[in-house]
């Protein structure tokens, strides 16, 4: 579908499985349509002919952010993202686009990613660091039509869904001027030369403003997290943004609700898990949980446990290697949070 001859400047795809399923089984999902248009549209375009095109196929509960996917992000000069309910639910689709914003566009990727919106979403649940960015609409509704539908679903059709191949076209059209454009300051990156055993390498310095943080508590320790998130909203001088993570709902399946808050985790700089009453294996399984999302961003501190009250009781055994460890076992939790923001700060060059 997509050439892959290294002297051709890359577009990275993005796009979540769920939307690109397929109703028979000899034809291309809607994404794999839509990328298989684009790669034909593109070279007809003026520069053109020295782009190419990248999707992962594997299916998303098989996916992780390894070496060989965070090679071809960094790689890549642009990315086209489809973006929906499902996109944003995706908690790997979040990691693709925070990657190639850090590694490719040093937290100012604009020129870089382009939008193709299959259904209607809200920009304020969009990545932080694409919400200024517009979409190129794949949707439509009418008055006879009041839910909305993706053009050209399930397969566009040559010749009655115009609307489809007209935007196909001017993305194409836009993606190889942007890519022909890009100034010699802002080169297509190459990935670094690494050993199938080395580590990743430390991704660049976030954006300027809040430091994102997740905190998680199990129901015992719901109080403590409450303590926390509101110590830290009053210390203006940390400039935090503290999310105490929602309890699932009741009528939610435990993997809706992994899902949900590995979103949170991809978004977030950090997170800080609670260990007060609950038994030292939620903590635990907290913590496994959060290093799939977090240790990809090969900071040397993504995250903290708030050892808080009762003071007897028996130690996490989380490892203390990325951790840092707060001790609040007396209550006190002021210079703890403190010195922990600071030692997140430094690790991922906040400013």
């Amino acid at each position: 579908m997509c050439d892959n001859n290294n002297h051709k400047a890359q577009v990275f795809i993005s796009y979540a499985h769920a939307d690109n399923q397929t109703f028979d089984k000899e034809a291309l999902g809607w994404v794999s349509n839509f990328v298989d248009h684009l790669t034909k549209a593109i070279p007809m375009k003026p520069g053109g002919k020295a782009v190419s095109c990248w999707m992962d196929h594997r299916l998303e509960p098989q996916r992780s952010v390894d070496e060989t996917l965070r090679a071809r992000i960094q790689e890549s000069a642009c990315i086209v993202a489809f973006m929906s309910p499902a996109y944003l639910s995706s908690p790997w689709c979040r990691l693709e686009m925070d990657l190639f914003i850090n590694l490719v566009g040093g937290g100012k990727a604009s020129n870089r990613v382009f939008l193709v919106e299959l259904l209607e979403t809200e920009r304020e649940d969009w990545h932080y660091g694409i919400r200024s960015i517009s979409v190129v609409q794949f949707w439509d509704k009418a008055i006879n039509q009041p839910e909305p539908i993706t053009l050209g679903w399930p397969e566009p059709d040559t010749k009655n869904d115009r609307k489809y191949w007209l935007e196909l076209s001017n993305l194409a059209s836009v993606l190889a001027r942007q890519i022909q454009n890009l100034s010699p300051t802002e080169p297509t990156p190459q990935p670094p030369k690494t050993s199938p055993v080395s580590r990743p390498q430390a991704l660049p310095p976030w954006p300027s403003g809040p430091l994102r943080l997740i905190i998680n508590a199990d129901v015992p320790d719901r109080e403590l997290g409450r303590q926390a998130r509101d110590l830290l909203d009053k210390l203006d001088e940390l400039n935090v943004e503290a999310v105490l993570a929602a309890e699932p709902a009741a009528n939610q399946l435990p993997a809706e609700y992994r899902n949900h808050l590995e979103t949170q985790l991809a978004e977030s700089h950090g997170v800080l898990i609670v260990y007060g009453q609950a038994p030292a294996s939620w903590a635990q399984a907290q913590y496994s949980l959060a290093s799939k999302v977090m240790s990809c961003r090969s900071a040397p501190i993504w995250g903290g446990v708030l050892d808080g009250p009762p003071p007897d009781k028996p130690e996490s055994g989380l490892p203390r290697r990325r951790l840092k460890i707060l001790d609040c076992r007396n209550g006190e939790m002021d210079s703890e949070l403190k010195g922990f923001v600071e030692t997140l700060r430094q690790g991922i060059g906040h400013v």
